[in-house]
């Protein structure tokens, strides 16, 4: 059980669509803003909702806060991709998974599924 207010040691596993870090604890997923994947942060329950909660992050690395910041605008700003590049498709995909009626889940390597 996640209490607000405990202080809890997330491991950065993946980023959301909107760049949010992905953590994990006691099975439930805690996004956290300004970090990237393979990261390690100590902070703070700052608010439980329905399914996810949102986690303030006490580092006293700014420098790490402010690379990843800028890190998600560049995403923010880069244009669609355009082409099928499989070069980008083997860093990303580790499988793809098609089921009858038109379903289809991309599995991605850092865990995250897209259906």
């Amino acid at each position: 059980m996640l209490i607000i207010g405990d202080l809890y040691t997330f491991d950065i596993i993946g980023l959301t669509q909107d760049g949010c870090g992905i953590g994990m604890v006691d099975g439930i997923k805690v996004f956290i803003e300004g970090v990237l994947p393979g990261e390690t942060v100590r902070g703070t329950i700052t608010k439980i909702e329905a399914d996810y909660v949102a986690e303030q992050i006490n580092s006293e690395n700014v420098f790490i806060r402010v690379t990843a910041k800028r890190f998600i605008e560049v995403f923010k700003t880069t244009g669609a991709i355009t082409g099928f590049d499989l070069g980008l498709y083997f860093k990303l995909v580790e499988k793809i998974t098609v089921y009858n009626h038109s379903k289809l889940i991309i599995s991605l390597l850092d865990g995250s599924e897209i259906e």
